[in-house]
């Protein structure tokens, strides 16, 4: 079998392969040689042969930096085994503990500050901004405070440089770091890299810094979609003690239930009988009462917050202990009955189901929602709660990666 030639391709194209020797050029480049340079990954100022090879590289960084002491007495520094913070990162850009590349961060990215060559100006940004939360990179994620992205762009877009570093010291779920990136955006929505700001973002939580990873650097779908599958099937597994119904409802095989809406068993401090009713949740007029109601069990007045004046008794809260497998430990959590259960089927498709009393419910599951009075039925007015849930309202679209 004759060898491939090493002639151009055409008269005007490149030469297909890289020489003999193996020399590299720097221009008039091999085909192979751009097939080669096009695999290969920058990352602070290093070249790898591929994305893996570069996080193994810095993986083995941080391994190292890991077993220093002093290190791990960094204020803050998450409680975990070494090997679940080298499984969470993606070094250097992304640490489940204090990022020790940061320096070398800045350094790559950043620049001195010379004040006798600095011609920074900017005037006071007197825009007013309104941009909704509607956002699909908004909505995809829950979190506290959270400020759409495309509002901070306008700020960073006035007051720094294309290029120029954007610090975020309580990034939360790291939107501003998607503003950063999001400068990049052109007119017509096109990319256009030489606009883009580099965010360094840093929160106490590493829950908050995983989320922000994976916005700045999502996973490839393949990936996203075996891990997503994997938590399902876990957290189906371990729950579903949590989301069993009763056997006396009337459910198909291949129903799946949701979720399950729960409310606060009260007791009444005349009879001791547990109270479950709407009208515990109803408010009055006046700041801080709720209404009076006859307690369901002895006929007595009671209310949550009776007003001044009123004849009625408070309701009494009461907590039981349960043993929590995580802390390895017991804590004291409140009584609470299922109320609502809402369940999706490829027959009768999403619906809302009543459940009723806590009698109704299956052995574990009484175990586990405790009363006051085991032997008493708790009178629940199951179907006036449907009037207080609009379907449509609380069941988004159930996303299933199965």
């Amino acid at each position: 079998m004759s060898k491939p030639s090493r002639r151009k391709a055409d008269s005007s194209g490149p030469e297909l392969f890289i020489e003999r020797t193996g020399q590299l050029r720097i221009t008039d480049k091999s085909a192979e040689q751009q097939a080669l340079e096009k695999g290969r990954v920058e990352c602070l100022g290093m070249t790898f042969k591929s994305d893996e090879e570069r996080r193994a590289h810095f993986l083995e960084k941080l391994r190292e930096k890991l077993k220093d002491p002093e290190f791990r007495k960094i204020e803050g520094f998450p409680i975990g085994k070494d090997e679940d913070i080298l499984a969470l990162s993606d070094p250097p850009y992304y640490t489940a503990c204090p990022n020790p590349f940061l320096e070398a961060f800045v350094d790559h990215y950043g620049k001195p500050y010379d004040g006798k060559h600095d011609t920074y100006k900017r005037e006071p940004f007197a825009v007013d901004v309104d941009e909704g939360r509607t956002d699909i990179v908004y909505t995809s994620h829950s979190y506290h405070t959270k400020v759409p992205p495309r509002a901070i762009m306008h700020y960073i877009s006035h007051y720094t440089e294309p290029g120029g570093l954007v610090l975020d010291f309580f990034a939360g779920s790291g939107m501003c770091g998607v503003a950063a990136r999001m400068c990049a955006l052109g007119s017509r929505g096109t990319i256009e890299d030489e606009k883009a700001r580099v965010p360094i973002l840093i929160d106490l939580s590493p829950a908050a810094t995983s989320i922000a990873s994976g916005y700045l650097w999502p996973s490839a779908p393949d990936v996203l979609y075996e891990n997503g599958r994997l938590l399902l099937d876990r957290a189906s597994s371990a729950l579903e003690i949590e989301y069993r119904l009763p056997s006396t409802l009337s459910l198909d095989k291949q129903d799946e239930v949701e979720f399950v809406i729960s409310v606060e068993a009260f007791v009444c401090p005349v009879c001791q009988g547990p109270v479950i009713s709407k009208q515990v949740v109803q408010a009055t007029k006046e700041i801080g009462t709720a209404v009076d109601f006859p307690c369901p069990n002895c006929s007595a007045l009671v209310s949550r917050a009776p007003s001044p004046g009123s004849q009625a008794h408070r309701l009494e809260r009461r907590l039981h202990t349960v043993y929590d497998d995580a802390l390895k430990s017991t804590r004291q959590e409140l009584n609470r009955v299922p109320i609502l259960a809402q369940v999706r089927g490829p027959r009768l498709g999403r619906r809302l189901i009543a459940l009723g009393d806590r009698s109704r419910f299956g052995s574990a599951a009484q175990n586990r929602i405790s009363a006051p009075n085991r032997n008493e039925r708790c009178s629940v007015e199951s179907e006036d709660w449907i009037d207080m849930h609009d379907v449509r309202r609380v069941a988004p679209p159930k996303i299933n990666l199965r």
